[in-house]
């Protein structure tokens, strides 16, 4: 996605899609609902262009898990099971 990205018309397909954030007014005389539609509208548009530009980044590296030992120090018993 980084080098797509790179593509000067997708970075500016990408500019136009953030251009486009829907409109914050609202009228006073609107009810308190109105105002919550508003701000999840805003809300969603604003995560939707942040996803698209998070693309451009690699992902973290994750650290290996690890084994779970259940509070219990294995070097204390003698796992041996191979007699």
């Amino acid at each position: 996605m980084k080098e797509l990205l790179n593509d000067p018309i997708l970075a500016q397909a990408i500019v136009c899609l953030k251009d486009e954030r829907p409109d914050p007014a609202v009228p006073l005389s609107a009810d308190a609902i109105a105002s919550v539609r508003i701000q999840a509208k805003l809300e969603q548009h604003d995560a939707d262009v942040n996803l698209l530009l998070s693309l451009a980044e690699p992902l973290p590296v994750e650290p290996p898990e690890e084994e779970p030992t259940y509070g219990i120090d294995k070097t204390k018993f003698n796992l041996d099971i191979t007699h």
